[in-house]
């Protein structure tokens, strides 16, 4: 893609003394984001913006400066410094207007922005070179009291100005000595929307097959498809054959992409090799899958082509080595490359309780997407021995937690994620096999004592054995998850097995862990592993999802007028909240995001909520992050990330859990800074 830089004029109103305390955390920051969204809105304000170029300002206004602070995740929240009320602007979006005027109506008022609306005097533009030297500032008298209320703490906020309730949770939890509470956020228009969808499709999803694609999940797919995708027993590669001539027709045409929308009729087994008669048409009864854009790139526009398959013409993820063989690397679309530069990324769904004593604080979650799939308590997963060679087992999900381990108080007098020593994602639940002599004591499971039935993924399976104790638990790290089991008959369909086999699938995702560890410009060079999303769409760094800007994309959010609104509808608005609410049906539909806008909070896709999670374990506030692991490990130390943390005990508590993880300990430089963690890969009893 072409890059144009755009020339600005040389009036500004900027004022070089209005920056941040110094001594304060915020630095310099040279990301050309702001000068990149402003460029583009400009150009297309004016009708002279071209599709394939991409526009980038040659530099702010004088006097501006843009200023950032560091989040647990790597994520950075961004403030342009220089406006003449010594305020600064929290996004592109709300510097646009301020731009824009200086640019087309200089030494010319007012300004429409909001920072020059809420301040009384308006300081004229003057070009730089036509500005004299400063005068002296004139003696002022002491200035008055102010009158009226004093002002309100409002206590910890996220960068949207709403309650940010994950610091709350860790300021009490440091004053009270213990915390044990639901998370609510009730302040955020995204959780109060998603409370139903979410709740419904939490509870649902683990009950359906185990092989249907989810929503926000990365799979393998083809847009057209003639006869069956089978496995070639001569070249043991995928092709397609027409059943009716009984003739092979080459190689499927695989393409990645971002299932955006999951059938409105039911998915049988039936439906894996070839198409079945639906009620619906494929835009009711099938998947809506959206290419994958490059991570790495500001090109969004592969999002646009998107198509309606039956679930025939898709393939989980994790078999993409198994697809691709026999297809040569350069007649790969390009969608694949991005889907396995994404492969190294987790962010977890729908943070529902925090529980803790402190120092250590831990935050339950119901989901977590560990690159390419979705998990969800309740579901099976695989995981790999200690060796990650194989799959030693499934682990049947009893919770999915973050834990903050050593919280400290910074120099401020506040605690947030970024105080914490370490930050570390478990997985919990009860752990079964298929090999006798790896289980405990060679005990089978016994379908009639096991709580509940089979999770769909452990379906059909010979026999099943106990990875420990009856009544005792697994204690896994994320990396150690492979991804969901699928039922027995599922794989047979696709693979044509002759026995049972869990290992389908693990080389090629420790491939694609490694090659996104490589390729990924968020992890590439920063001697991480992972990368921690806010959200499914911050992971992927898509800007549309089912046909809506989300993320950093999302110009249209307006998190200052939702909450008036919600403070109209509970009934405690004041004047101020009621001017500043709009009537529903003055304004466009609200959509349901994968991600919030400008980097800040919610969800993944239609129901996955995550909001502003900070997903991931190390010290920071925020929600990104990047993870470490070493070749063998299984637990990655990350720079913190405020609102996403999961916590929990299972089974009667950590006496009663096993733990496949990895005995951290992190050396700390003179300054306390933490390096590289020491790890290895045991399973122990605790």
């Amino acid at each position: 893609m072409d890059v144009v830089t755009v020339p600005i004029n040389g009036y500004s109103d900027g004022d070089a003394t209005a920056r941040p305390p110094a001594g304060g955390i915020l630095s310099v920051d040279p990301n050309p984001l702001y000068r990149e969204k402003l460029a583009k809105q400009w150009l297309d304000s004016r009708g002279e913006a071209q599709t394939g170029k991409k526009y980038i300002l040659n530099r702010l206004p004088a006097g501006y400066e843009l200023f950032s602070r560091p989040r647990a995740s790597g994520h950075r929240d961004k403030f342009l410094y220089g406006h003449p009320s010594h305020r600064y602007f929290d996004s592109p979006n709300r510097f646009y207007p301020h731009f824009r005027h200086l640019m087309e109506h200089p030494n010319s008022g007012p300004c429409p922005c909001d920072l020059c609306t809420s301040r009384k005097p308006v300081k004229r533009y003057l070009n730089p070179s036509q500005q004299g030297p400063a005068k002296p500032a004139k003696a002022q008298a002491p200035a008055a009291k102010a009158r009226g209320r004093p002002p309100v703490d409002r206590g910890p906020q996220d960068e949207e100005g709403s309650p940010d309730v994950y610091t709350q949770i860790f300021q009490l939890m440091h004053k009270t000595g213990t915390i044990d509470r639901d998370l609510e956020e009730v302040m955020s228009m995204d959780w109060r929307a998603e409370r139903k969808l979410v709740s419904t499709m939490i509870k649902n999803v683990p009950l359906q097959a185990s092989f249907i694609p989810r929503l926000g999940e990365i799979v393998l797919w083809c847009r057209k498809v003639e006869g069956e995708i089978v496995l070639d027993p001569e070249t043991d590669d995928f092709k397609m054959h027409d059943t009716t001539p009984g003739q092979s027709l080459g190689h499927p045409q695989w393409l990645a992409g971002v299932i955006t929308q999951v059938p409105a009729e039911g998915v049988l087994i039936t439906d894996l090799l070839q198409e079945t008669m639906k009620q619906h048409a494929v835009n009711v009864s099938g998947f809506r899958v959206e290419c994958l854009p490059d991570p790495n790139g500001s090109a969004k526009g592969l999002s646009k082509q998107y198509s309606y398959v039956p679930m025939h013409h898709i393939r989980p993820m994790c078999f993409w080595k198994e697809a691709l063989k026999g297809i040569p690397d350069k007649k790969w679309h390009p969608s694949i490359s991005h889907a396995l530069s994404v492969t190294a990324n987790i962010s977890t769904i729908e943070r529902y309780r925090a529980e803790g004593t402190w120092p250590n604080c831990n935050i339950h979650s119901k989901g977590i997407f560990i690159g390419a799939e979705a998990l969800f308590i309740g579901d099976a997963a695989r995981i790999m021995c200690q060796s990650g060679t194989r799959v030693s087992g499934v682990l049947r999900i009893r919770d999915i937690l973050v834990s903050f381990e050593k919280l400290t108080v910074a120099n401020d007098g506040n605690v947030s994620s970024s105080t914490a020593h370490s930050i570390h994602v478990y997985l919990l639940g009860e752990g079964y096999t298929l090999d006798q002599q790896s289980s405990y004591k060679s005990m089978e499971v016994d379908l009639d004592k096991v709580p509940g039935s089979l999770p769909p993924g452990m379906r059909g399976y010979n026999k099943w054995y106990h990875m420990c104790a009856p009544g005792k638990g697994l204690k896994v790290t994320y990396d150690c998850v492979l991804g969901r089991s699928f039922e027995a008959e599922a794989m047979r369909s696709w693979f044509n097995l002759p026995k049972e086999n869990l290992d389908l699938g693990l080389s090629g995702t420790l491939k694609a862990r490694e090659y996104s560890a490589r390729s990924d410009m968020r992890i590439a060079g920063s001697g991480k592993r992972w990368y921690w999303g806010n959200y499914r769409a911050d992971s992927l760094d898509i800007e549309t999802f089912n046909g809506f800007e989300v993320g950093q994309y999302n110009t249209n959010r307006d998190p200052k007028m939702w909450r008036s609104n919600l403070k109209v509808l509970d009934g405690v608005a004041d004047k101020k909240a009621q001017d500043a609410s709009v009537r529903p049906d003055k304004v466009a539909p609200a959509q349901i995001n994968i991600g919030p806008a400008n980097g800040k909070g919610s969800l993944v896709a239609r129901a996955l909520q995550d909001d502003k999670s900070s997903e991931g374990a190390s010290k920071g506030n925020g929600f990104s992050m990047l993870l470490e692991e070493d070749a063998d490990s299984v637990e990655d130390e990350i720079g913190a990330v405020v609102d996403s943390v999961i916590s929990g005990q299972l089974l009667g508590g950590e006496g009663d859990t096993t733990h496949i993880s990895d005995d951290t300990k992190s050396d700390e430089d003179s300054d306390g800074e933490i390096t590289g963690p020491k790890r290895k890969r045991v399973r122990h009893e605790v």
